[in-house]
């Protein structure tokens, strides 16, 4: 009788196992699919002026699309032909008859972003941005 009762534990203790190993009530994991989805505040540092605004990501894959929306005069534009490869993101920002390609690679946990680029305009600028 003994091993009856050993034996009728055996799956609660496993069951109770499997509890403490579950995680409950933590922070949500981001889907590593859909790491660039969401709001990103953006600023960018070039040679003549500073600029700051909000855009909105949606990511498909290793592919993104995406708005700047408007929340001043500078943050204009349509985001198209996004990539992201591993930890480094590619796209093409078109607001007007300007039209740029940026890079920038993901840091602190793929939460910011980090790339220089040129323009025409404002001479040599880094792009700076961080997932709200």
């Amino acid at each position: 009788m003994r091993d009856g009762k050993r034996l009728s534990l055996l799956p609660v203790l496993i069951a109770g196992s499997i509890c403490l190993a579950a995680p409950t009530g933590g922070p949500a994991q981001a889907n590593p699919d859909n790491i660039l989805t969401g709001k990103w505040a953006w600023q960018a540092t070039c040679d003549h002026g500073e600029f700051h605004g909000i855009m909105q990501l949606d990511q498909q894959g290793s592919t993104f699309t995406g708005a700047f929306l408007q929340t001043n005069f500078w943050d204009k534009g349509i985001i198209s032909n996004g990539v992201l490869r591993g930890s480094n993101m590619t796209f093409d920002r078109t607001y007007g008859l300007i039209e740029q390609h940026l890079s920038a690679d993901l840091s602190d946990g793929n939460r910011k972003l980090s790339g220089p680029y040129d323009s025409a305009m404002f001479g040599k600028c880094v792009l700076r941005g961080q997932k709200q």
